[in-house]
């Protein structure tokens, strides 16, 4: 996914926040449209993540919205390549399904496979219905060699979206792969 592509997505995740009414508006809180926030997030946008970290942690200092922080934190470790602050920016904005993705793919950056498949496997299970979580499980197992437990995430995945030709093709592969090993 290009990087703008992600940029948008997630500020989608953090618009939908902003729709349920999570973001306290209250007297001492950053105004989520103001100039401050705008200079943020449109550094974030330009792809100026030095920029807008102090930016960013200006805001967190004076008592900005938690939230609203840790996503721009989120967005601007991931900008600058820190996955273990990036991960723990997401863990500060919440488990949603919308954040966590984003979450498990951080943790999934640093290289420890059990700590990744136990985000996605959350993901999973807070949004039940989206096959592309459990594709994202799959493939944690399979980077973690859980050939067994890949197949079972696929094959539940399939069973949500029988016509996807890409579960039905890695269901395929680990399959006879399975099979060769033997």
């Amino acid at each position: 996914m290009k990087r703008s592509a992600l940029y948008l997505v997630l500020l989608a995740a953090y618009a939908a926040f902003l729709g349920r009414g999570m973001l306290s508006q209250g007297p001492a809180r950053l105004d989520p449209v103001g100039p401050q926030a705008r200079k943020v997030e449109q550094a974030i946008a330009e792809g100026r993540f030095a920029d807008a970290e102090p930016l960013a942690n200006q805001a967190r200092r004076f008592n900005a919205d938690r939230l609203l922080t840790s996503y721009w934190l989120a967005l601007i470790n991931r900008g600058l390549n820190r996955s273990r602050a990036e991960a723990l920016s997401w863990e500060n904005f919440g488990s949603s399904p919308e954040v966590c993705p984003a979450l498990a793919e951080a943790q999934a950056r640093l290289g420890d496979a059990a700590q990744a498949i136990g985000a996605f496997a959350r993901c999973a299970s807070l949004d039940r219905d989206d096959p592309e979580r459990l594709i994202d499980l799959a493939e944690a197992y399979e980077r973690a060699g859980r050939t067994p437990d890949a197949l079972d995430a696929y094959r539940k995945a399939a069973s949500l979206d029988p016509r996807n030709p890409v579960i039905a093709r890695r269901i395929t592969r680990l399959s006879d792969e399975a099979r060769s090993s033997r």
